[in-house]
């Protein structure tokens, strides 16, 4: 089996001009690339795609936490009321 070291990446573009969403992109794993001006501003984005094995990973601590009433996306860890 061969395994390739290339990462692929997963991309994303929001139409936005303001500084605190870089800040939050950031926070999520995103990477800013550049911004790009069609009549309005947008600002791109990217970051590495999870592997097979880190996206079952994540799946299920998703569903270990879910199942105690925990939304780790949204509130950051804390226990939904």
């Amino acid at each position: 089996m061969h395994r390739s070291d290339t990462t692929k990446w997963e991309y994303g573009v929001v139409e936005s001009n303001v500084l605190e969403d870089l800040n939050d992109f950031g926070t999520f794993g995103w990477e800013f690339v550049a911004p790009v001006r069609h009549g309005k501003t947008y600002l791109v984005f990217k970051k590495s795609q999870l592997t097979f094995r880190e996206q079952v990973t994540l799946d299920q601590r998703r569903r270990y936490f879910a199942s105690r009433g925990i939304d780790i996306e949204e509130s950051g860890g804390k226990q939904a009321s």
